[in-house]
């Protein structure tokens, strides 16, 4: 990873929306440019909803990216862009590294 700047992670269960979050904050805290893909999940995370709704917040603090092809996850969440998946693939090509939850 030494020569890695940016990380796409991808998430298509919601189950795994919420740890994938936090993931993304940890990656941007240590200076990666981080895009989050939810695709084809609704968020429902459940009683953590406070908490990840900060972390959204702390993803687009350290000037992340986050998206789904889901429209009520961008109507639920501010931070989340509704794209479809045709633009994520484009997306996703300009990171360096892309991982899968």
């Amino acid at each position: 990873m030494r020569d890695t700047k940016s990380v796409a992670l991808t998430v298509r269960r919601s189950e795994d929306v919420f740890e994938c979050a936090r993931s993304a904050v940890g990656l941007g805290m240590e200076n990666f440019r981080v895009g989050l893909f939810v695709m084809g999940a609704e968020i429902d995370v459940g009683e953590k909803e406070a908490a990840f709704r900060e972390n959204l917040e702390m993803i687009e603090d350290l000037e992340g990216e986050i998206f789904s092809d889901v429209a009520l996850n961008a109507r639920r969440f501010p931070q989340v862009r509704l794209v479809t998946l045709e633009d994520m693939a484009q997306k996703l090509l300009a990171f360096d590294l892309m991982t899968g939850f």
